[in-house]
């Protein structure tokens, strides 16, 4: 039978995930995927294996198809909103978000940290792009390091960082944040000048 072979490979997975072995896991994951396309727990216990890898567009996929399967599962919205949240894509967790209110009682997500995450880095968003526009390099440099505690995996914020770090003079560390992304358009740009 598909559905006990399927939820014998989840229940392995999450044997793998608990003792941190998260290929086994997505492996595992992927697997009872394949035997049952539409049970939307597969989709987030895999995008957690996802997100804790650092792989957090994988993660936001992987949350998007179980909110599409199952459209008021909470797990689904928290990890989609995260995910967005640490790749710095603050209208996604904002989008997400807004249709987790829409469709889930707040009694599920009225503790769920993400929506004042989300609303903190929009309001540092805003004074980054004013103070890059402004050309003050020292202020915006203060709050991209404030948006990257959250934003950990934003590359927009990083390469704008090392944009500022230049401007800065600080040409060795600029050098570092460029060579995490060289293909970004703001990393190749900075190329040319170093």
């Amino acid at each position: 039978n598909s559905t006990e072979n399927s939820e014998a490979l989840s229940n392995q997975g999450n044997v793998n995930y608990k003792s941190k072995q998260y290929f086994k896991a997505i492996q595992d994951y992927s697997d009872a995927i394949k035997l049952c396309p539409n049970v939307a727990k597969y989709y987030t216990n895999r995008s957690a294996c996802h997100s804790v890898m650092g792989n957090y567009t994988f993660a936001a996929e992987d949350a998007i198809k179980a909110i599409k399967i199952e459209p008021s599962f909470f797990k689904g919205y928290f990890h989609a909103i995260n995910s967005f949240i640490y790749l710095g894509i603050i209208d996604q967790a904002q989008f997400y978000i807004t249709k987790m209110q829409k469709k889930i009682q707040e009694v599920e997500w009225h503790n769920f940290d993400g929506i004042s995450k989300v609303k903190y880095l929009s309001s540092l968003d805003e004074k980054i792009l004013k103070f890059l526009n402004e050309r003050n390099f020292l202020e915006c440099l203060k709050y991209l390091e404030k948006a990257l505690e959250i934003a950990t995996a934003c590359k927009e914020y990083t390469c704008w960082k090392a944009q500022c770090l230049f401007e800065l003079g600080r040409y060795n560390k600029a050098e570092l944040l460029i060579y995490q992304h060289p293909r970004e358009p703001y990393s190749v740009y900075l190329q040319g000048l170093i």
